[in-house]
C-alpha cells in the first residue's frame, strides 16, 4: 500500500470512529427517550429534557472554550508542553467548577426553601447540577483525546457510557421519581467513563499535575468568542423549550421534544464529523502554513 493511500485509510477510520462514537451516542439519547415517553408521564419526561438540555448548554460552551486553543496551541508543542498544557486546563476546570456548583446547589436550596421550586423540580435541579459536573469532567478528557485524534479511545469508553445510561434509565423508571433518578443516573455513568477516559489519556500521554500556569488568561480572548457562539447556538436550537415550559406547560416541552427525536438522524454526520475536523484542521495548518490553505481554499 502506498504511503498516501495509507494516509487515506488512517484518515477514514479516524472519521468512522468519531461517527461510530456519535451513533452511539445519538442511540441511547433516542432509546432513553423512547424508554421514558413509553414508560413514564409526559410531565416527567419534560423534566428530564428540561435538566438535560441544560447539560447539553453547559458541554457545548465548555467544549467550545477549550478545544479551539487545545487544538490550534497542541500542534506546536512538544510533548512536555503538550501535557502543561492540559493539565493546566484541566486544574483550572477543577478549580472553577466544583465552585459554580456549589454555587448552584445554594441557590437551589434557597429557591426551594422559597417555595420557587417545589418537591418536584427542587430534586430535579440538585441532581442536574451533580449530572452537570460528572459530565463537563468527562467531556474534558474526551475532547483532549480526540485532539490526540485518538478516538479509538474515546469509543471504547463511549460503549461503557452508553450501556450504563441506557441500562440505568431502565431501571429508574420504576421509582417514583423518573425524571430525577434518569439524570442522576447519567451523572453515574459520566464518573465512571471519565475514570476511564482519563486513564485512557494518562496512558497515552500523561498531563502535568502542576500544569501551565496562567493558561486561562491567555485562552480567554480567543475562548470567549467561541463560547458565546456556543451559547447564541444553543438558544436559537435548544432555548425555546424553555419558553414553552414557561408560557405552556411541561407537558407540551415532552411533545415537543418526542418529535424531534425523529430528527436525530440528520445531525449525527455532522456532529461525529464536527469533533475531529478542528484539531485535523489545526494540524494540517501547522504543517503546511496559512499561504498554502489560502491557494487550497480558493
Amino acid at each position: 500500500m502506498s504511503d498516501r493511500r495509507r494516509r487515506h485509510f488512517a484518515f477514514a477510520r479516524l472519521l468512522s470512529s468519531a461517527i461510530t462514537s456519535q451513533a452511539l451516542l445519538s442511540a441511547a439519547n433516542f432509546a432513553i427517550g423512547l424508554i421514558l415517553i413509553r414508560s413514564t408521564s409526559d410531565v416527567q419526561y419534560g423534566y428530564y429534557v428540561l435538566a438535560s438540555s441544560a447539560i447539553i448548554l453547559l458541554v457545548s460552551m465548555q467544549n467550545a472554550f477549550f478545544s479551539p486553543p487545545l487544538a490550534i496551541r497542541m500542534n506546536r508543542l512538544d510533548r512536555l508542553g503538550r501535557g502543561e498544557l492540559v493539565g493546566g486546563l484541566y486544574r483550572a476546570q477543577r478549580r472553577i467548577l466544583p465552585a459554580l456548583g456549589g454555587i448552584a446547589v445554594v441557590i437551589a436550596l434557597g429557591l426551594w426553601y422559597a417555595q420557587v421550586l417545589d418537591v418536584h423540580t427542587g430534586p430535579l435541579v440538585l441532581a442536574t447540577a451533580f449530572a452537570a459536573l460528572a459530565i463537563l469532567h468527562r467531556e474534558y478528557f474526551r475532547m483532549v483525546l480526540l485532539t490526540h485524534r485518538r478516538p479509538y479511545d474515546v469509543l471504547r469508553t463511549d460503549i461503557f457510557y452508553v450501556v450504563l445510561m441506557v441500562a440505568g434509565v431502565m431501571l429508574v423508571t420504576l421509582t417514583p421519581a423518573p425524571a430525577v433518578a434518569a439524570v442522576f443516573t447519567l451523572g453515574l455513568a459520566a464518573v465512571a467513563s471519565g475514570i476511564l477516559l482519563s486513564r485512557s489519556l494518562h496512558r497515552h500521554e500523561p498531563w502535568s499535575t502542576d500544569g501551565a500556569q496562567g493558561i486561562l488568561r491567555e485562552i480567554v480572548p480567543l475562548a470567549a468568542w467561541s463560547t458565546a457562539g456556543a451559547g447564541i447556538h444553543w438558544a436559537f436550537s435548544q432555548g425555546y423549550i424553555y419558553l414553552v415550559a414557561g408560557t405552556l406547560d411541561v407537558a407540551t416541552v415532552a411533545a415537543i421534544a418526542a418529535t424531534r427525536l425523529l430528527m436525530m438522524p440528520v445531525n449525527l454526520i455532522s456532529t461525529g464529523i464536527g469533533s475531529l475536523m478542528l484539531p485535523l484542521a489545526a494540524g494540517w495548518l501547522h504543517r503546511h502554513g496559512a499561504r498554502l490553505c489560502g491557494v487550497a481554499c480558493a
